[in-house]
């Protein structure tokens, strides 16, 4: 006689210990055991379908990779290598198409079996090789913590990710050469799912060349960087996918500082960086974008580049901001290595503060950021002015000031600082340049003025008038949220990386 626990058998009814005290006859046992080998056989057939399937889209995709470059290019199609067609989207069909053309797998042609069978194919990622000036300075740049973001998504998402840092360990900002800095910093980016960092050229050389190295997707900002690294991963991985991502449009900030200026020698300086920017854009698979205006403008100088939107990303705080009567102050924030930020906050000390003080004597201006020079921390002799330098954890200003500005006279992209404020329902008062690539309404989200005695009194106003501060704050604060909170980019970086 034999004891045997099969609690899947349709015989067997009753408890855990009955079923172990059971006893089988030879008649019995053999029903049972029939039972079990006919479902295993199922199972078995039915894997092997799966088996099958997958290993012959693994082989239609290996050919769709290896297409050769069509004669006569055109829009999206400029080259084979653009983006049209996501590899997982080809292979969904290819499953589908399989199944269907076998009656006996008819039951698998359904959305639940074929996202089971690809999930594991879809969401392993692959490897995703990021090159980017230095280790991200998250809590300094918006660049750099929109850099953190996708990162973490990329993560989410299971790709396998290297860190590439342009500059070499030796030539890091003092922030990255501490040991707290390095701590905190490259910290950040093993927490993201970094499982690798390598600074300067010979070591990102160095790993391109290795034997083990293999790359899916390699995603390299700035100009001068693409300009570097791209030929060196053509070729060594001339099926991998390069993602050009410009950051900003250098060009279009380098034209406007020369044009408000008057500097013959930087306009020269911006054509060429334009006919830069233009020649990446065609050479990468993709380019990323951080505006729709943006994209737009490359489009109608480069119309066979594949350009694509990737913006900054802000979260919102998980509570409600305090209301216009807990509040006080005007304040500004920038990092000021970025010209664009210290011309800015110079202009409105001398040009725009003077007209705010006369109507409110008692109004205060507080200046955030890293890497002040002299002349900024000079600002603090200033009536009213209080120049703080680089503020770590930024949420206590956000949540004390009445009013954010961004007045700037030139730059391109998107503006991190207006982002960070309108998520933490702080009014913003903005120059034209420093309100772009948000699609903000005046008047609805933000208070836009280029003229300097306008928007003195933008400030004022938002200082004075309590019902105008809480239309602002919720309308710029619910903007955020619908178009570049987490979520929603989150869905941006799945379209470009994953179709």
């Amino acid at each position: 006689m034999t004891s045997l626990k099969l609690p899947d058998h349709p015989s067997w009814q009753g408890s855990e210990d009955q079923f172990e005290e059971k006893p089988l006859n030879t008649a019995e046992l053999t029903a049972v055991l029939q039972y079990e080998i006919a479902r295993l056989t199922r199972e078995c057939d039915e894997l092997r379908v799966k088996n099958t399937a997958l290993a012959e889209a693994n082989t239609a995709l290996q050919k769709a990779s290896d297409q050769s470059v069509p004669s006569q290019p055109s829009g999206d199609t400029a080259h084979s290598r653009k983006i049209t067609t996501s590899p997982f989207s080809i292979l969904s069909t290819f499953v589908r198409n399989l199944f269907a053309q076998n009656p006996n797998n008819a039951k698998l042609d359904d959305e639940s079996s074929v996202s089971s069978i690809l999930r594991a194919q879809r969401w392993s990622g692959g490897d995703f090789f990021v090159v980017s000036d230095m280790p991200p300075l998250f809590d300094q740049q918006s660049g750099a913590l929109r850099m953190m973001t996708l990162l973490q998504l990329m993560n989410e998402a299971g790709w396998r990710i290297t860190f590439g840092s342009y500059i070499e360990r030796s030539k890091l900002p003092l922030a990255l050469t501490s040991n707290e800095g390095r701590a905190r910093y490259e910290g950040a980016l093993y927490k993201h799912g970094v499982q690798c960092i390598l600074y300067g050229m010979d070591e990102i050389n160095t790993y391109l060349r290795k034997k083990e190295t293999r790359l899916n997707w390699a995603f390299v900002s700035f100009p001068h960087i693409a300009s570097a690294v791209m030929p060196l991963v053509r070729a060594r991985f001339p099926n991998a996918l390069i993602a050009f991502d410009m950051v900003d449009f250098h060009s279009l900030r380098l034209e406007r500082e020369a044009e408000l200026l008057g500097d013959s020698e930087k306009l020269a300086q911006a054509r060429h960086q334009r006919e830069e920017e233009i020649g990446l854009a065609l050479a990468a698979d993709v380019t990323l974008a951080i505006t729709a205006e943006e994209k737009e403008n490359l489009l109608s100088l480069a119309p066979l580049a594949v350009v694509k939107v990737l913006p900054n990303v802000f979260e919102l705080p998980q509570y409600t901001p305090p209301g216009p009567t807990e509040r006080n102050g005007v304040f500004f924030l920038g990092g000021f290595w970025h010209a664009p930020n210290s011309d800015g906050i110079k202009w409105f000390v001398e040009k725009i503060w003077p007209f705010v003080r006369a109507k409110e004597p008692n109004a205060i201006l507080r200046i955030a950021g890293s890497n002040m020079n002299e002349d900024i921390l000079a600002l603090s002799a200033v009536p009213g002015i209080e120049v703080l330098g680089y503020v770590p954890y930024l949420q206590p200003l956000f949540d004390s000031n009445r009013v954010f500005i961004a007045p700037l006279r030139y730059g391109a992209g998107m503006k991190g600082k207006v982002g960070q404020s309108l998520a933490h329902g702080l009014p913003v008062v903005a120059t034209t340049i420093g309100a772009e690539g948000m699609s903000l309404v005046d008047g609805t989200h933000i208070l836009v003025a280029d003229e300097e005695s306008a928007f003195a009194d933008h400030i004022v106003q938002v200082l004075r008038d309590d019902s105008l501060w809480c239309h602002l704050s919720e309308h710029g604060r619910t903007h955020i949220e619908k178009t570049l909170s987490l979520d929603v980019v989150r869905t941006q970086v799945g379209d470009i990386f994953h179709g």
